[in-house]
């Protein structure tokens, strides 16, 4: 099994509404044909970061549908493009997929 969290930027979004915590993997879910699955949420400790966590079990198959969902979809208003940056591994052990030139480490806090 496989994670994938995205971390939002509440400051970089027009409308920062907690609801994305729901909307978001509903989306993705739905978009996915529920191959991929809502893991909850968290919010970062050290910024205002809100992450979103899914689940599945190819990530060949389901990075392209989060990454053309971010790039292209509008959630409560916002654009994700430049809000968000998404991570996929296993376990505690994530590797930055999108933005494509994201060159730090990634962290959840």
């Amino acid at each position: 099994m496989y994670s994938i969290v995205i971390k939002i930027d509440p400051a970089k979004l027009l409308d920062a509404n907690l609801d994305m915590r729901y909307a978001l993997p509903d989306l993705i879910a739905e978009r996915s044909g529920n191959f991929i699955q809502d893991d909850g949420y968290d919010y970062a400790l050290q910024s205002d970061a809100m992450l979103v966590y899914l689940t599945t079990d190819d990530l060949q198959k389901t990075l392209p549908i989060v990454i053309d969902i971010v790039e292209n979809a509008t959630v409560l208003g916002n654009c994700l493009k430049d809000a968000v940056i998404v991570a996929a591994g296993v376990y505690d052990d994530y590797a930055v997929v999108y933005p494509p030139d994201y060159e730090q480490p990634f962290k959840t806090d």
